[in-house]
């Protein structure tokens, strides 16, 4: 497999070294991954050091596939993944389970902008009393953000 694709996205730039910040580094191919050593400061780091593939012993294939498969679907659970990529089903949970983590991180991180507009509704049969949720009731909170020049 070709790591290019993920050098790529970890260092669009080229390699800087996360220590010192330096821009060679010496490529070391003696182990499953290649490991990224600072020329300078002699820090060694490798393409998943620092992100949610980080210490995992599946191949960085499988983690694309897993993203691929979690972006391009409304959902996907961890026997469906299991399947698709391959692995076992406590691979595929706990590959989701860290996926998931980061997405939401990513999104409890940034808030958004221009005009926001949410609202409440209810899927199912909306009965007698409003204040009470019944079991067949599913709520669901749906938001957008725009900017006031894509507004109507």
């Amino acid at each position: 497999m070709s790591y290019s694709f993920f050098f790529q996205r970890r260092w669009p730039n080229g390699f800087q070294c996360p220590r010192c910040s330096h821009h060679q580094c010496y490529t070391i191919t003696t182990r499953r991954l290649p490991l990224y050593q600072c020329r300078l400061c002699k820090h060694q780091t490798t393409l998943t050091a620092g992100t949610v593939m980080d210490r995992s012993r599946t191949p960085l294939d499988k983690w694309a596939a897993a993203i691929e498969l979690l972006a391009s679907t409304a959902g996907v659970n961890a026997v469906q993944l299991a399947s698709g990529i391959g692995v076992s089903h406590k691979t595929a949970w706990n590959m989701l389970r860290k996926l998931r983590q980061a997405i939401s991180e990513l999104d409890g991180s940034r808030k958004l902008q221009g005009t926001v507009r949410a609202g409440v509704r209810h899927l199912g049969r909306y009965l007698f009393f409003p204040h009470i949720r019944y079991r067949k009731e599913h709520v669901i909170l749906i938001s957008a953000s725009c900017n006031h020049r894509d507004m109507p």
